[in-house]
């Protein structure tokens, strides 16, 4: 019995760390992308004049 209750641990074990390896990665594709588009608020918008930068785009202040 004590058998399966250790592979059962293990299989848990493993499954949070593969999971937690993938939500690394993702963190650091999101990260990417914001920078992106940051750098091209900036370029589009001017500095001073970016309203707000999120995953799927930007946005300038109305002059």
């Amino acid at each position: 019995m004590s058998g399966i209750i250790k592979k059962f641990i293990m299989f848990v074990v493993g499954g949070l760390v593969v999971f937690s390896l993938g939500y690394t990665l993702n963190s650091h594709l999101d990260a990417q992308e914001i920078k992106n588009n940051a750098e091209m608020a900036l370029s589009e918008c001017g500095k001073g004049n970016v309203k707000s930068v999120t995953l799927t785009g930007f946005e300038c202040h109305k002059l």
